[in-house]
């Protein structure tokens, strides 16, 4: 994912949140048994933990404009579905 900078306020005279890439994987298998279909999802996000400025607030009045991104961050998950 690449996302492009972004500025922070509309004068544009404050340090811009620089552009930056981010690597995320993700899978998912099937299995089908008669009327039974059952699923797993895996997904890794950030994969070489790269530290980025997640979000702006644009035009803080403290100047406080970015907001850190999260670390590697994964997510699992699965399921079952009967048809009749």
């Amino acid at each position: 994912m690449y996302r492009s900078k972004v500025y922070v306020e509309d004068t544009n005279s404050a340090k811009a949140a620089p552009a930056y890439s981010v690597f995320n994987w993700r899978a998912k298998f099937e299995q089908k048994v008669e009327h039974w279909t059952f699923h797993q999802t895996l997904r890794l996000d950030n994969l070489l933990d790269r530290q980025y400025v997640g979000s702006v607030i644009v035009a803080d009045g403290n100047s406080r404009f970015y907001e850190a991104a999260p670390g590697r961050s994964w997510y699992a998950g699965a399921g079952a579905q009967y048809s009749f």
